[in-house]
């Protein structure tokens, strides 16, 4: 006989049936043991009382998320897609700073108050053409950080809705003036450089959507 009394044995092709009947008590108490020892990991403790007493419901963090760039399709099987009956799955996006989302077949749905979003590209890539970061949500809010030489300029952009493009004017006047234009589509923020001094650096960015 292979399993023992104590449950930490795990071989699921014993007992054979050639073993002596004698022995099947200590693997029945060494399944049960296994099986508690297990449970009891993320699990109200195992008990002989009547419920709702006698445990197994699951401690409070006990629940593991989905953690994932990306939406996945399947259950944690990595099988079995999704479906109605796994209403209620939750996930930690981490594609653009972590999102709790919720599965409602068939989407994942942003639950987060606020949801957050950063990134940066190049003053260089901002001069030579638009920059369209994508932020997975619709931008209620964008905030850009754009070097110049010794110097640099930030931009505060509302974009409650899909409408524009909107200017956007550096804090210097004249011929120190960097002119943007912002422009929300779908997820993204299209920018375009218009006019004034050539960006440099690393330009940063965050935006925000307030559910």
């Amino acid at each position: 006989m292979a399993n023992d009394a104590a449950g930490v044995s795990w071989d699921v092709n014993a007992p054979a049936i050639t073993d002596d009947r004698r022995d099947g008590a200590e693997e029945i108490r060494g399944l049960r043991k296994g099986v508690e020892n297990r449970l009891n990991k993320e699990h109200i403790d195992m008990s002989g009382t009547a419920a709702p007493a006698d445990g197994g419901e699951h401690i409070k963090g006990s629940a593991v998320a989905y953690l994932e760039t990306g939406e996945p399709a399947n259950r944690p099987d990595l099988a079995t897609a999704l479906t109605s009956q796994d209403d209620g799955r939750l996930l930690v996006d981490d594609t653009a700073g972590y999102i709790l989302k919720v599965y409602e077949d068939p989407s994942w749905v942003a639950v987060t108050g606020v949801q957050i979003a950063v990134g940066n590209f190049t003053g260089a890539a901002l001069f030579a053409g638009q920059q369209a970061p994508d932020a997975l949500f619709a931008v209620d809010l964008f905030i850009l950080l754009v070097p110049v030489s010794a110097d640099h300029y930030s931009y505060v952009v509302p974009l409650k809705e899909n409408a524009g493009p909107f200017a956007g004017l550096s804090e210097s006047t004249g011929s120190n003036q960097i002119k943007l234009t912002f422009e929300r589509v779908g997820t993204t923020v299209e920018i375009d450089w218009d006019s004034g001094q050539t960006p440099t650096g690393t330009c940063r960015w965050m935006a925000f959507n307030f559910g």
